[in-house]
């Protein structure tokens, strides 16, 4: 039996069994141990079932069986349920690993300024061979992007390529300073950690691990990892059957047949019959006329599923779902079901959008155009300025702008936006004017401008910050007494201190629908990531920007990248729509696979920068098959 076996085999190679399943969700027999080792908390040793923990190809899948746990109505112990990521997490835990870094727009900008300072000093020959040369946000992206990589496929130390070296000095400059752990470093480090601690606590009173199908192939790292904790536990691999080559085979740990015979599955196994057969499941081909119109068909036939069976769910599965996310989910609150929430970036928020324009006002070629000037005029989102004189109802001259006015002066004074605009527009707005009826009018937008700009003075240009010093510019057109001006802050991080406590952040409960986002959590993302972008640079001894451009640049930054608090409704639909890979591993009374066109479901593969063909082939990287694969065994699963 097992001892027999296990005495004539390797220790790794006996620790890792395969076992080939029915194509679909989980067997029967696993699911019912779920739930034995739920209510018998009792160790096998004493007759109670095998404590497994269970690795999940995805946390779609995870999360559909821990429901399906729930429903029952007992509790479950959640760290037997992983996914490989949240099992990282675990072990980072368990082996005192330094807290994972933040990767966000905060660490970018950091890492970004770090780069182009060893840049300087010829830190990347290849990339940058001069030392005054611009080094480029496009470059730290470029690397970073080669870095994770190299870190996935475990090929980063054998790399000889550009830049390599310097660009993991810097991560590693960067870890010590913070006392974090990179993303990129944390499967080296766990693998580190397991072979001088030894079993880490998650596994301690573990019986072994069953690790679900998942597309072939997987990453290098993980590859290791599990060969590790094959070492610790026992691995029993679930796989679907058929060819290894074309795809249609789970990934393998070992090149080893799969278990045919009950008396050699491993003890800590629950018994049950072993097969992979299943029967042929129904399909059904809906053709349409063109692509565009297979939302309107999926949904239809999903409205109608759902109509007849109150208690079913239907699963949508698109190879394009991340650029058609927004279109499915209008179709879906339009059938009053809850969705899933979408990552956007701050911009796509009204408040967003306008903190961004007013900071970039002054900057850039198209400073202080007339567009930009009336846009900014009649938003309603925020206000430049916060409220810094007495209020004279009896006066028609307050800080108001006139954007007819204002159209007029750009025409007649032919102001294009760009360096000089601020002058020439102050200039035209402080001559004196005929006593008409739009004399109160101009100097009322004159006014304006002057708020405008002393409430934004951090964040202009040396000579722009001069033009509030000329006591002429500041005399009113019309009456010719000096305006009062308000009291400019004194930094960029000022200003969106003031900018932001100025907003009105009343709102009432029949505007928010479930989707929308409060402008108190708006701000609260826009100060949060902020705050964690200057305590990062504290932590590496970088000195921020006080204002100018490179503040600007910055905000912009965040403002474009750091994404909006995601909407949770809080309730499971009955109707899920996902990508192939996010779908292996979950199931649904129906399912639908829409958007099957070549070009909606992509196989081509990656491209990753400064990975040519010599280093694909010497270090065995992205294969162009891989993507194909993937999609076939995806397929497989859901057909």
């Amino acid at each position: 039996m097992v001892g027999s076996r296990r005495d004539s085999m390797e220790p790794n190679e006996d620790s890792i069994t395969i076992e080939e399943i029915p194509v679909g969700t989980i067997p029967n027999w696993l699911f019912d141990h779920f739930v034995n080792q739920a209510i018998d908390p009792r160790p096998i040793s004493k007759g109670g079932p095998s404590k497994i923990l269970t690795i999940y190809s995805n946390e779609n899948s995870r999360r559909q069986h821990m429901s399906m746990l729930s429903d029952i109505g007992f509790a479950f112990d959640r760290t037997l349920h992983h996914t490989l990521e949240s099992l990282k997490s675990s072990l980072m835990a368990d082996l005192r690993i330094p807290r994972r870094i933040s990767l966000g727009p905060a660490f970018d900008l950091v890492l970004h300024n770090l780069c182009s300072e060893r840049a300087s000093n010829l830190s990347f020959p290849l990339i940058n061979p001069l030392p005054n040369m611009h080094w480029g946000e496009g470059k730290t992206t470029a690397l970073s992007e080669l870095h994770t990589f190299l870190s996935k496929e475990s090929t980063t130390v054998s790399w000889d390529g550009p830049g390599m070296h310097s660009f993991r000095e810097i991560l590693r400059d960067i870890e010590l300073k913070t006392g974090g752990t990179h993303p990129d470093f944390l499967t080296s480090k766990i693998l580190e950690g397991i072979e001088s601690v030894g079993t880490p606590f998650t596994l301690l009173d573990i019986d072994g691990i069953i690790l679900l199908d998942h597309a072939s192939p997987i990453n290098k790292s993980d590859q290791e990892l599990l060969s590790a904790l094959s070492k610790i536990r026992p691995i029993h691999q679930l796989t679907y059957p058929g060819s290894y080559r074309l795809g249609f085979h789970g990934f393998q740990l070992v090149d080893d047949f799969p278990v045919t015979d009950t008396d050699d599955l491993p003890e800590w196994i629950p018994n049950h019959e072993i097969s992979n057969h299943k029967d042929a499941p129904t399909v059904h081909r809906v053709f349409v006329n063109r692509e565009e119109q297979s939302f309107e068909a999926s949904i239809s036939i999903a409205r109608g599923f759902l109509s007849k069976e109150p208690n079913s769910t239907v699963l949508i599965i698109d190879p394009s779902f991340e650029e058609n996310q927004t279109r499915w989910n209008k179709i879906i609150q339009d059938l009053g079901l809850p969705v899933s929430g979408l990552k956007r970036p701050i911009t796509h928020s009204p408040l967003g959008h306008w903190l961004h324009e007013l900071a970039k006002i002054g900057n850039g070629a198209n400073s202080f155009s007339m567009d930009k000037l009336r846009l900014l005029a009649v938003q309603g989102s925020l206000s430049p300025f916060s409220p810094f004189h007495n209020e004279d109802k009896t006066n028609d001259i307050s800080p108001r702008p006139d954007t007819e006015l204002l159209s007029q002066i750009a025409r007649s004074e032919h102001i294009l936006g760009g360096p000089g605009a601020l002058e020439r527009w102050m200039e035209a707005l402080c001559r004196p004017t005929e006593k008409d009826e739009r004399g109160p009018a101009r100097e009322s937008t004159q006014w304006w401008m002057i708020a405008l700009v002393s409430s934004i003075l951090p964040l202009l240009d040396k000579t722009d910050r001069e033009l509030l010093s000329n006591q002429r510019l500041l005399t009113g057109c019309h009456s010719g007494k000096l305006l009062e001006v308000p009291n400019p802050p004194s930094s960029g991080d000022e200003w969106l201190v003031r900018t932001v406590q100025q907003i009105d952040t009343a709102n009432t409960v029949d505007s928010l629908d479930g989707n929308t986002i409060p402008i108190s959590s708006v701000i609260k993302a826009i100060t949060t990531e902020h705050e964690s972008l200057r305590s990062f640079q504290r932590s590496v001894g970088q000195t921020p920007p006080a204002g100018g451009s490179e503040w600007v640049s910055e905000l912009s930054s965040i403002l474009n990248t750091a994404s909006l608090p995601v909407p949770i409704s809080g309730i499971s639909s009955r109707l899920r729509v996902m990508a192939p890979k996010d779908a292996l591993g979950c199931n649904s009374d129906i399912a639908i696979l829409a958007n099957t066109s070549a070009p909606s479901w992509n196989l081509r593969s990656p491209k990753i920068p400064f990975v040519g063909e010599m280093e694909r082939h010497k270090f065995e990287l992205l294969r162009p098959d891989v993507p194909i694969i993937r999609a076939r065994h995806h397929l497989y699963h859901i057909l």
